[in-house]
């Protein structure tokens, strides 16, 4: 008998095996306890939100929780909702590593040596990668258990909230998957899942969904969408696996490569003109810096200008034939770049461990805060591609405040952003980097980040929750986030302008705290270079 037998006539052989790997990792139930710890935390925020809607006066303690009866659909869209933003940050994250890991690893070659087909791998891999995310979705019902106690939630819409999340999760699956198979590394795959979910997102919402509404058909034709997107994107992802099956290899670049051909052949015959976003030059008094945009081909500007053009057009799009749209689309973009810019800093030492270059690093001669302040200034290109992206649709913002009954805030809406955009892409760059400092995988840094930022959003919002009796003004509970600071300038446009000192103070911090974060990451260098 040969000893490939067993493993053809084991049905969905790499599935079990990912499960069982899966299964075994303590991190897989840490993850599981914080996702359910923070989703459980926002749902009984959202119930003490909704019991507290119905207008009862403060002091009648006593029949509070009766304006949530007949409530129980409303709650159970509230944790459908509260799910599938779980969906767009934890699966990402989750699913980023299925190929892109491997090529780290150096395993995914010994994969294409097995009797598996490519098919197989992409189908087996997807499923392993997306059932835990459907055993965390399970956590829907238990939220759908207490609302029916409500009343108001009724079969259908158990289904319909049901059916939004399976299709959900496996697109974002599929967009992820599609993603990793194409990145050379997971945090290269988790950052062009984000690029590609934005881009789903937008297209979804903003022309498929208003396009099949006209027709009658938006709950079918999304369903079918969706399918359709899955299937196709799943599809891709083998078609990129079997190109680096066959020895194949930088699918991204050697597309970019093909389009730079294919536009200089019709620029000679039909322009003449020609752009250069990069200049091949020497690296002069900043060799760090020069290292660090040089050191890979898809890190150099030219090619995150493809990123940034299709990250423009969707947004210019979005903003020009949705305007209702246009203020949701400026927070996203924000979240966009805090995600890339902090994931990019996380990254940057423990890149440098991988490739063992560190302890070579730390024995030049040259200065540690010059160090990390040229590794800070290489992603600078891409902080300001990003920021002219949020300036634009500043500029669309600031057309329509001229047209509104308000035209004065207009040009203090457009300062107060630039403002934003002057300080805190800096504090993002600069909590990756302190974070990066001692963290051994580029993941395991990201996230720690990610977590970071996450808590310093929210905290208000939890205090206010826990500790009622904390006496928040509005502008204190406001300026005491950087999330809650942007959704305020964007969703009551006026708000800075009437809490001008307090926004000033946070501000102030802000570049504080940018500093002092810079500041730990040069001392924490030091140890660095005395351990090594």
């Amino acid at each position: 008998m040969s000893i490939l037998n067993p493993i053809r006539q084991t049905p969905l052989p790499l599935f079990r095996k990912e499960m069982l790997e899966r299964a075994a990792r303590p991190r897989t139930y840490t993850v599981r306890r914080i996702y359910a710890l923070l989703f459980f935390a926002l749902i009984l925020w959202q119930y003490h939100r909704l019991v507290h809607l119905g207008g009862s006066p403060p002091g009648a303690h006593n029949v509070r929780g009766l304006e949530a009866l007949g409530k129980g659909e409303v709650l159970f869209g509230m944790a459908v909702g509260t799910q599938i933003w779980g969906i767009y940050l934890f699966l990402p994250a989750m699913m980023a590593g299925v190929f892109a890991g491997e090529r780290e690893r150096g395993t995914l070659s010994l994969l294409f040596t097995t009797p598996l087909s490519t098919r197989s791998i992409v189908v087996e891999k997807y499923l392993a990668a997306i059932v835990p995310m459907l055993i965390i979705l399970s956590l829907t019902f238990v939220v759908g258990g207490f609302a029916s106690f409500l009343g108001g939630l009724t079969a259908t819409g158990v289904a319909i909230g049901t059916s939004i999340l399976l299709l959900t999760a496996t697109a974002t699956g599929a967009i992820t998957l599609f993603a990793s198979a194409l990145a050379a590394t997971t945090v290269k795959a988790y950052l062009t899942s984000l690029v590609l979910l934005v881009v789903y997102i937008g297209i979804r919402e903003f022309m498929i969904a208003p396009l099949f509404a006209q027709w009658g058909v938006d709950a079918f034709g999304l369903i079918c969408f969706h399918f359709f997107t899955t299937i196709i994107l799943l599809f891709a992802a083998w078609v990129v696996l079997d190109r680096l099956a066959s020895g194949s290899s930088n699918t991204r670049l050697s597309l970019f490569q093909r389009l730079d051909r294919l536009l200089d052949h019709l620029n000679k015959r039909f322009g003449g003109v020609e752009f250069r976003f990069h200049r091949e030059d020497l690296p002069r008094d900043a060799p760090l810096l020069w290292r660090e945009q040089h050191r890979r081909q898809l890190s150099k500007s030219r090619y995150q200008m493809r990123y940034f053009l299709i990250l423009e057009i969707v947004a210019i799009a979005l903003a020009w034939f949705n305007p209702t749209s246009l203020t949701l689309v400026s927070i996203t973009a924000w979240i966009v770049t805090a995600l890339i810019l902090v994931s990019q800093a996380a990254s940057l030492f423990p890149a440098e461990r991988n490739a063992q270059t560190l302890g070579i690093l730390l024995t030049t001669p040259m200065p540690r805060s010059r160090m990390l302040l040229e590794k800070a200034l290489g992603l600078l290109p891409l902080a300001a591609l990003l920021s002219i992206l949020i300036l634009t649709l500043a500029l669309f913002r600031w057309r329509e405040l001229q047209g509104s009954s308000d035209p004065h805030l207009a040009p203090h809406f457009f300062a107060t952003e630039l403002i934003h955009v002057l300080v805190f892409p800096p504090f993002f760059i600069a909590l990756g980097l302190a974070v990066s400092i001692h963290a051994r995988q580029a993941f395991q840094a990201i996230v720690i980040a990610l977590a970071i930022l996450v808590v310093c959003s929210v905290h208000p919002i939890v205090l206010r929750f826990l500790v009622p009796s904390i006496p928040w003004s509005e502008a204190t509970f406001v300026y005491a986030s950087p999330a809650l600071t942007l959704c305020a300038h964007h969703w009551e446009t006026d708000f800075h302008q009437t809490h001008i000192l307090a926004h000033g103070i946070a501000i102030t911090a802000s570049l504080a705290l940018t500093l002092a974060l810079y500041g730990w990451a040069v001392h924490r260098t030091h140890d660095l270079a005395a351990e090594h």
